[in-house]
Parts: structure tokens; C-alpha cells; sequence
């Protein structure tokens, strides 16, 4: 009896000390100009936007850096906005037989392959702290993703 009330003791306190890490719900955010002081869009105007804008890392945490942050975006633009991007973009590419990007935060994943998509650098959109990235077209829809580190 002693055995177990010691043993119940022990996984009491072993569950009161132990962290649980609780998900946070990611929040998607359809505001245009706000997106806009995060990236550059002063040459190319979408639509409608959905993204993610994140902090990397945890607190107290030095992998990532307390400042790196990530950026994660569906861009929708017209036919003729798109093709002014495609042209600005024509030497960016990064690969052409690659076009998956992955969005955790979609409720539901969309694929991001085609044949008529490649993966592009996101140079354009470049603004602040988010210098890296890279993004695929599909259809009249830009996928990006932008890093700071």
C-alpha cells in the first residue's frame, strides 16, 4: 500500500512539473494594408490576400534568433496584374520543375503543383526585415513565402 501511494504521489508531482505545450490557433488575416507595410506591394496590387505572419522560435530560445520571422501568403490578383509580376519575375527563377510550397496554416491544403507553376525568388515583394523567400504562381494566384533569416 505504501508502494502505491508513493507512486501516485510521484506521477502527481511529475505531472504538475511537466510543461504542456498548448497549439495556438493560427489567425489568417485578409487585411491588404497591413500586408502592405509588411511587404513591398507599391508595384503589383492583389485582389484579396490571406496570410500568416509569425515569430520563429520560442521565448528564451536562440534557434531561431528572437527576431526572425516568417511570412506566408496567398496573393490573388487580375490577369493583367499577374502578368506585369510574371515579367518582373521572368529571371528569378529558382526552379521549374518545382512548384510546391507548403502553407500549414490552409484548412485545407491546396496543391501547389503544376505543370504551368514554377518556383520563383520573392525579391520583389522584398520590404524591412523579410529580404528571403520565395513564392509560386498558380493560376491567378501567388503563393509566398518570406523569412528573415
Amino acid at each position: 500500500m505504501n508502494k502505491l501511494l508513493q507512486l501516485i504521489v510521484l506521477l502527481f508531482l511529475v505531472g504538475c512539473n511537466s510543461e504542456q505545450k498548448v497549439s495556438k490557433e493560427i489567425e489568417v488575416n485578409h487585411d491588404l494594408d497591413q500586408l502592405s507595410k509588411v511587404i513591398n506591394l507599391e508595384n503589383f496590387s492583389p485582389t484579396k490576400v490571406d496570410w500568416v505572419y509569425k515569430k520563429l522560435g520560442e521565448e528564451n530560445s536562440r534557434i531561431p534568433g528572437p527576431t526572425d520571422y516568417q511570412l506566408e501568403s496567398i496573393l490573388y490578383f487580375e490577369k493583367e496584374e499577374l502578368t506585369k509580376l510574371k515579367l518582373a519575375i521572368v529571371n528569378d527563377l529558382i526552379d521549374s520543375n518545382d512548384c510546391s510550397i507548403n502553407l500549414k496554416w490552409l484548412k485545407y491544403q491546396e496543391a501547389v503543383s503544376s505543370q504551368l507553376c514554377a518556383h520563383y525568388n520573392s525579391n520583389v515583394f522584398s520590404k524591412g526585415v523579410l529580404l528571403n523567400g520565395s513564392l509560386v504562381i498558380k493560376g491567378n494566384n501567388v503563393y509566398l513565402r518570406m523569412y528573415t533569416n
